[in-house]
């Protein structure tokens, strides 16, 4: 604020403000230093950025693919309040160890409603061992290219997580989940995580403000839909309490606590890629896979590049990195070993398409007992037309089998099979296709919305 009671603001296209300044040089320096570019009417010095080639525009919701690949994981840093963690020697035992005294009193001393102990508490490797974990798709042997060991990292997604520290700190002090309060015998722990995250909660609310604190998320491209439905309430995640505490607290780590975060993180990669080279009675020596997006949608190739070169190809454990995504410009690969699938919704047929041309591969989910034959061919239609025989012709390839997408070919369509879950509350039409017979391909069988999701932000 100035002497005259006035101040600057720069906002994006959604209304959310990103800054305040004192005189309206400092607001256009303040674009410039972050890569902005100021489009406002009431902004007259443009002629400097006219020729400038940034990679964000100041309005972000109105990116289109051609503007460059980091447009879309910017937008998704800014809104998740997920900045770059830098390197860390996750090989010293001194960093694990004060990683695991900074954190291990957020994790309650009991799962859920039963009385298993949890040996969190105990040491280091019991505490990196929650990072990453399994599910039945997961388990599954992969159909080709030899065995492959897969686990994924499980936050909690859109502004879930927001909503949870809310219920606990600024609510009726229970904590919800599938529409069940938390089980009683965690009071101690809910307790002791108020007062962990209190000071910190606090702070983060007032540096992202009250705009931006209504889009708080970690899937910046997200649907309606998908948000209304979200799995990581449903299925097996209704099984018990501590799988929802759990996602709860790793997301406060990577908030709260960022580099013990990542210490945690690598370690547990680590353990998992010795793991899967040994042979056990259980498993035959394989390829270590993980995904770090289970319910999330976060560019980890910028939050830890450092964490892919650390287990890259030439390195002495190497690990394959996966994830789906709707981010544009990230697909089919982010590093060198972080493959990605680009994955479809009925409102961005658009960036499935430009996403395509680029090399990605797409992710499409179909209605039970309506999927495309694998081996077959599937029409991806054009945008542009939304003729049913106009589009590109993709090589159908099995999503439902196991989740080894790094294996699959680039420009092919993974057919993954809508499953139900249990507790569904979502509008699933948004997103399932039924696949029709046309001729020697298969093609969509679906109303195309009059206007794609990148026209409508390009309308913004």
């Amino acid at each position: 604020m100035n002497d005259e009671g006035t101040c600057w603001v720069v906002m994006d296209a959604r209304g959310d403000l990103i800054a305040e300044a004192e005189s309206h040089h400092e607001a256009v320096e303040w674009c410039r230093q972050q890569g902005l570019v100021p489009v406002a009417d009431e902004i007259e010095d443009l002629e400097e950025f006219k020729d400038r080639t940034l990679p964000v525009a100041a309005n972000a919701a109105a990116r289109v693919v051609d503007e460059g690949p980091q447009g879309d994981s910017l937008l998704a840093l800014r809104l998740s309040g997920v900045s770059p963690i830098p390197e860390q020697d996750f090989a010293d035992p001194a960093v694990t160890d004060h990683a695991w005294e900074v954190m291990k009193d957020y994790f309650p001393d009991i799962r859920s409603d039963k009385s298993n102990p949890l040996k969190y508490r105990q040491r280091p490797s019991e505490l990196w061992g929650a990072w990453l974990g399994s599910n039945e798709k997961l388990d599954a042997p992969a159909k080709h290219g030899g065995p492959a060991h897969m686990t994924s990292l499980s936050l909690l997604p859109y502004t879930r997580w927001l909503s949870a520290m809310r219920e606990l700190h600024e609510g009726d002090g229970q904590l919800h989940f599938a529409n069940a309060p938390y089980p009683a015998p965690d009071q101690k722990w809910r307790r002791r995580f108020v007062e962990l995250t209190e000071s910190s909660y606090r702070s983060r609310l007032r540096r992202v403000g009250p705009a931006l604190r209504a889009r708080y998320t970690l899937c910046a491209r997200s649907t309606p839909a998908c948000r209304e439905g979200c799995l990581v309430e449903t299925g097996s995640n209704t099984a018990g309490a501590h799988n929802f505490v759990k996602k709860l607290v790793l997301t406060t780590m990577l908030h709260l606590h960022p580099q013990e975060f990542a210490v945690m993180l690598a370690r547990r990669v680590l353990q998992h890629e010795v793991g899967s080279r040994k042979k056990t009675t259980q498993h035959k020596p394989g390829e270590p896979m993980v995904r770090f997006n289970c319910y999330s949608d976060l560019p980890w190739e910028w939050i830890v590049p450092w964490m892919f070169e650390a287990f890259s190809a030439e390195s002495e454990h190497p690990v394959t990195f996966y994830d789906y995504t709707k981010l544009c410009g990230r697909a089919p690969k982010a590093t060198e070993n972080y493959d990605l699938t680009f994955t479809f919704a009925i409102s961005n047929l658009l960036d499935c398409w430009r996403e395509v041309q680029q090399g990605a591969r797409v992710a499409v989910v179909f209605a039970q007992n309506n999927l495309p034959p694998v081996g077959g061919s599937f029409l991806l239609p054009n945008p542009t037309t939304r003729d049913e025989r106009d589009g590109l012709l993709l090589p159908v390839v099995s999503g439902t089998e196991d989740d080894a997408r790094s294996r699959d070919p680039e420009q092919c369509l993974v057919a993954l099979k809508w499953k139900p879950p249990r507790r569904y509350r979502g509008d699933a039409a948004a997103f399932i296709v039924r696949a029709k017979k046309m001729g020697r391909y298969y093609a969509m069988d679906a109303h195309l919305p009059s206007r794609t999701h990148v026209e409508e932000r390009e309308e913004d």
